[in-house]
């Protein structure tokens, strides 16, 4: 059975001679596994196609519950994103947190556009407000999402810090912390997560937090990591 699917390529990795396993993300299919043969000579035409970030639309067979490449059409490289360091490790903190996120095989159109969106725009804005615009959104379309205007425990919106629940989501106030793990976000943290979180990918720039970038991303590692899984990318960013 042969089907055309539009998918971005979260990870690639060498398979036998001249094989790659490639991990693709379908915007109707979820993630799954697909192997693409003889991409690794020098004369291949798929070379592109099996490279990470590669949007495209992937001719897969399925074979006994495996699937292979058979061709694509590429929509996006997203190319650009490997001439910037920090737009390089961002592309991959958000393919790895697609990764973990996912599960095999089921859907999450929501966050395949955020993807979309968000490797557009990595070369355009700063890559790490752009990284973390990501994160808040893929947070909410995986179930996990935060808001930065009240506590999600006793549902006061005044409040004189607040600390990202680590242990069982979501944000809470001084009174509501408990003894679970948490992470205290500084006020400055706290006013730029939300206004981050209220603002379009097209209008990121119009936000300048200077040296807030990196305690903001710590947060939301800490975060991600107890509730999900430790990103590795996001390491080469701090």
């Amino acid at each position: 059975m042969t089907q055309c699917v539009k998918a971005i390529c979260l990870k690639a990795v060498d398979y036998l001679d001249n094989d790659k396993m490639l991990l693709l993300f379908g915007a109707e299919n979820g993630k799954f596994s697909a192997r693409i043969r003889g991409v690794r000579k020098a004369e291949a035409k798929l070379k592109f196609c099996a490279q990470p970030f590669c949007f495209g639309e992937y001719e897969v067979t399925e074979k006994g519950g495996r699937y292979i490449v058979t061709n694509c059409t590429e929509i996006e490289s997203f190319s650009s994103v490997s001439r910037d360091v920090d737009a390089y490790y961002s592309a991959c903190a958000m393919t790895e947190f697609c990764s973990a996120v996912l599960q095999e095989n089921q859907p999450n159109v929501e966050l395949f556009i955020q993807l979309a969106l968000a490797l557009k725009y990595l070369t355009e804005k700063q890559p790490k407000l752009v990284l973390i615009k990501f994160l808040l959104e893929g947070l909410k379309s995986s179930g996990f999402g935060l808001t930065f205007d009240k506590c999600d425990s006793c549902g006061s919106e005044t409040f004189s810090s607040l600390s990202l629940n680590l242990t069982d989501g979501g944000v809470a106030c001084n009174d509501c912390i408990g003894t679970g793990a948490v992470y205290q976000l500084t006020a400055a943290e706290v006013s730029c997560l939300n206004m981050i979180d209220q603002t379009p990918y097209e209008r990121l720039n119009v936000l300048k937090f200077e040296n807030r970038y990196n305690g903001m991303l710590a947060a939301l590692s800490a975060y991600v990591e107890h509730l999900i899984k430790r990103i590795n990318s996001l390491n080469f960013l701090f």
